[in-house]
């Protein structure tokens, strides 16, 4: 600087540069928010491809509608009842299958050693027997001829009642236990078919459950998995969406941050070149500009300082000389004008 020129008015220097250190270090921020932007965007990168059943760009994510929380567990809490209930009836039908099929072999095996009598067979042939009987005794009454072919037809069919009824008698507990076998099987087969009843019911609502779970998950475009999974899915997605405002959040910190530098930068430069400093440090950060702006800052100040001590120096010389001397400004004075201790005694 030239120490006889106008001294530089550094008011508005200092007052750029009071704003610009009240923000702190943009510079510093920037790269700062610089590196959490790209963490942040390499971990949602990350969960975004683990996500699964959708494949769209991070900031869509949060657009999907997902059911609600509470939609997501009433469907958790209706799959898991009819599932329950499924496998219940399932076991119980397994259960009659396996009794059924163990009484028809027990039947089977009681008639490998011969058929027996039932009470239906006694009441058939009896009825035969009498039917017999009866055809004879009309043709009697009638004044009808001796019928031999009657005669013997009417034995036969009382020889067989009384069979059956003797076969009744000896094979009394086989007859009991064919009978106790059929009862056990008719009662097992309605409760297989009550079963079957049951399993087909459970199976309608299931579909019915999918289909509605199904039309909860239509405006997300996404054919869902169990709803347990999907509570899982919904967290994931959750967590990407708070992920996603995240990282638009930290996007326009570093946009602000980016317009304050570039605010003062520009800001420092235009005063800087009001004092004469045509030529500004290169790139975009504010640190080199505001570096230089302290130097100059300070420069200005230091030869402010040192006009003011030769103010001091020619105020002390005119009070010590005889003679009136004329004032002169501080400005016209050289850096090596004599003082005290300089050449020039008191």
């Amino acid at each position: 600087m030239d120490s006889i020129g106008v001294l530089r008015d550094a008011t508005k220097l200092r007052e750029v540069i009071d704003c610009a250190n009240a923000d702190g270090d943009p510079d510093k921020e920037k790269a700062k928010l610089a590196r959490l932007l790209q963490e942040q965007e390499s971990q949602a990168s990350v969960d975004l491809k683990g996500l699964g059943l959708w494949h769209g760009a991070l900031d869509h994510v949060g657009i999907i509608q997902v059911p609600v929380d509470e939609t997501m567990e009433r469907f958790v809490l209706m799959f898991a009842e009819l599932q329950t209930e499924e496998r219940s009836v399932g076991e119980k039908l397994r259960s009659l299958e396996d009794e059924s099929s163990a009484i028809e072999a027990e039947i089977r095996a009681s008639r490998l050693a011969g058929d027996v009598p039932t009470e239906k067979d006694l009441v058939s042939s009896r009825a035969a027997r009498d039917e017999a009987w009866e055809s004879l005794r009309s043709d009697w009454r009638g004044g009808g001829a001796y019928d031999p072919a009657g005669c013997e037809g009417f034995n036969r069919s009382m020889g067989e009642a009384d069979e059956v009824a003797d076969r009744l008698r000896r094979e009394s507990d086989r007859v009991a236990e064919q009978a106790t076998l059929m009862g056990r099987k008719l009662r097992v087969d309605d409760l297989l078919r009550r079963a079957k009843d049951a399993t087909e019911s459970i199976r309608a609502r299931i579909s019915a459950a999918q289909q509605e779970w199904e039309q909860a998950w239509e405006p997300a475009g996404i054919t869902p998995r169990t709803p347990a999974e999907m509570r899982g899915w919904a967290q994931k997605h959750a967590r990407l969406t708070k992920a996603a405002h995240e990282i638009s959040s930290t996007h326009e910190s570093l946009r602000a941050v980016d317009e304050l530098i570039a605010t003062r930068r520009e800001e420092l430069l235009l005063v800087l070149q009001e004092l004469g400093e045509s030529e500004p440090p290169s790139g975009s950060a504010l640190s080199p500009v505001l570096r230089r702006a302290r130097a100059i800052l300070e420069s200005v100040d230091a030869e402010r300082r040192r006009r003011e001590q030769r103010t001091e120096i020619l105020d002390d010389l005119r009070q010590k000389l005889p003679c009136p001397v004329p004032r002169i400004s501080p400005s016209s004075v050289p850096r090596n004008a004599p003082g005290p201790g300089r050449g020039m005694t008191a």
